[in-house]
């Protein structure tokens, strides 16, 4: 006679004592742990119950608290078999907040956010070790740089992602191995000699300076989006810089702000990047800007205390406007003024290259301004605008006649 608990991981099973070969009238629960393998529809397969133990009692509700106390304290569950040490499954967990890698990469000031560990680490699980599982390679050991080539050439041509993506997955498993070289786990890395594939990435697109006066000539309906995006746009502050800015680091009174905290949805409130580069002295804002500012905070939903967002998520007052709202805010904007923003691949990100395009020639301003450690990085944001293409043409037809 057997009882099912559906709700549970382990069946109690009543079972007659035997003596000399015949039931006698005694009886006492078991308890067992049930196989998630187990098909009732092909039961010979694998085994119904993982492990059995007679629990004791004769009262049925008495051999369910001993169940449930050996489930809690594993005498119900089998051991899981240990994994190799050089586990394919070690590779994903090079990326986590507190792995060895990550934490010599922070031990070194090198920046790693909360979302690139995050989405390194589902990488190498959705694109790498589950193509390795599909082909029965389960230890690093047994993964070849043929076997690397091959499932990167598998990537591209499937288009399962874009080349782009191929070539950022392909970056996650190259600093996996590597960690796992470090680790003294495998003696070489299978992926440091792959080639990236070609990937032409879609430049970012920046606004016109005629695009930007109808896009902030008047305040949009929604003025605390309107303003949000101003200010980047005559800042050149991040979008996670603008919603992590609190009241306390804006001074209208003097014309600055502060950047000194951002905003993360999966890790909250942390340092701007670059932390060195948030001037103390603050960065100057436009009169447009601070008078919108100042209407921001006047009328500030959760009331202008010093801790608050300026720009604020209208269901808590610990959350800082999101992200989306901001972006869509911005991209209706855009379409009533008539900006094809897809076009010209125009993003919220869009607002800080525009600025940074506008001081190009002014290499003080360029650096205060773009706030990168290295030039390299400024040079990324700097693109050729109309009015440099028109200067292009005055001075070759002025210099060859033949091209006039």
């Amino acid at each position: 006679m057997t009882s099912i608990n559906l709700d549970t991981d382990f069946h109690i099973l009543k079972k007659w004592r035997y003596k000399d070969g015949k039931r006698t009238n005694k009886y006492v629960y078991y308890a067992a742990s049930t196989n998630p393998d187990w098909n009732h529809e092909n039961p010979k397969a694998c085994p119904k119950y993982l492990i059995m133990k007679s629990t004791g009692q004769t009262s049925k509700t008495a051999a369910r608290k001993v169940a449930l106390h050996w489930m809690q304290t594993g005498e119900l569950v089998p051991d899981k078999p240990k994994e190799a040490k050089d586990s394919i499954s070690y590779l994903s967990t090079v990326f986590e907040p507190e792995s060895t890698y990550v934490r010599r990469r922070r031990s070194l000031g090198k920046s790693m956010s909360l979302t690139y560990i995050n989405i390194s680490k589902s990488w190498i699980d959705r694109y790498f070790v589950a193509y390795c599982k599909e082909r029965g390679i389960t230890r690093m050991g047994e993964i070849t740089r043929k076997f690397v080539d091959d499932w990167q050439l598998y990537l591209y041509e499937s288009k399962v992602i874009g080349p782009v993506t191929v070539n950022k997955v392909l970056q996650a498993v190259k600093v996996a191995f590597g960690q796992a070289v470090r680790d003294e786990l495998i003696p070489s890395n299978p992926a440091s000699y792959i080639e990236p594939v070609e990937a032409r990435e879609r430049e970012r697109g920046i606004f016109s300076l005629e695009e930007y006066e109808k896009l902030f000539a008047e305040p949009w309906d929604d003025l605390e989006v309107y303003s949000a995006c101003y200010l980047s746009a005559t800042t050149a502050m991040r979008l996670g810089e603008v919603r992590g800015l609190l009241v306390k680091n804006l001074d209208l009174k003097k014309g600055v702000v502060h950047i000194k905290t951002s905003w993360q949805d999966n890790e909250g409130i942390k340092d701007p990047k670059w932390k060195s580069f948030s001037h103390e002295d603050g960065l100057p804002l436009a009169p447009g800007v601070i008078k919108v500012l100042s209407e921001i905070v006047q009328h500030h939903r959760w009331g202008a205390d010093p801790g608050r967002f300026v720009f604020w998520d209208i269901d808590s007052p610990d959350r800082p406007i999101g992200k989306e709202k901001l972006t869509k805010g911005l991209y209706a904007a855009m379409k009533r003024v008539g900006i094809d923003r897809k076009a010209k691949n125009l993003t919220f990100h869009s607002l800080r290259h525009t600025m940074i395009t506008t001081l190009k020639d002014d290499p003080r301003l360029l650096r205060y301004f773009a706030r990168h450690k290295q030039e390299r990085i400024t040079e990324r944001y700097i693109h050729l605008t109309e009015e440099d293409t028109n200067r292009f043409e005055s001075t070759i037809s002025g210099r060859f006649s033949f091209a006039s």
